[in-house]
């Protein structure tokens, strides 16, 4: 994944959406802070590997989808 400019934590951020979309705050675990998964989906955003969508039942939280272009490069 190096070719694409990402790490393995970006890697790792984008496996644990192929499945289904989640909040940062959902993906959070011993191995990513919230606040990694937040600096982590500022890059992929930036590169179109992921998006962010509010969530329509409450606003404060914001939902992670991988796109068809993250997908592809997995």
């Amino acid at each position: 994944m190096i070719e694409y400019g990402l790490n393995p934590r970006c890697v790792l951020v984008l496996e644990m959406l192929t499945n289904c979309d989640q909040t940062a705050t959902s993906m959070a675990s011993d191995i990513l802070s919230k606040v990694s998964i937040t600096a982590i989906s500022d890059k992929l955003v930036k590169k179109g590997l992921i998006t962010r969508k509010r969530c329509k039942k409450d606003r404060r939280q914001v939902i992670l989808s991988i796109t068809d272009e993250g997908k592809n490069i997995l």
